[in-house]
């Protein structure tokens, strides 16, 4: 192989290598956004289940408060 070949060889593992790397940096951010996707989503869950115990709650006041009125 001469040095020309072995030189773009070498550049060439080089980017591949990078790509690799960027690809695998990707990958890791991905999955990092999908967690937080999930773990927002659960949170929403648990809000809007809450919200809901309290407009029972607030319903069932008025109920009450409307009985002694």
């Amino acid at each position: 192989m001469s040095d020309i070949q072995c030189k773009n060889f070498n550049e060439g593992s080089h980017q591949r290598c990078c790509v690799e790397d960027e690809l695998v940096a990707l990958q890791q951010q991905w999955n990092q956004q999908r967690q937080e996707i999930v773990d927002l989503s659960r949170q929403i869950d648990i809000f809007r289940e809450i919200s809901q115990n309290i407009c029972v709650a607030c319903d069932s006041l008025v109920g009450v408060l409307n009985h002694f009125h």
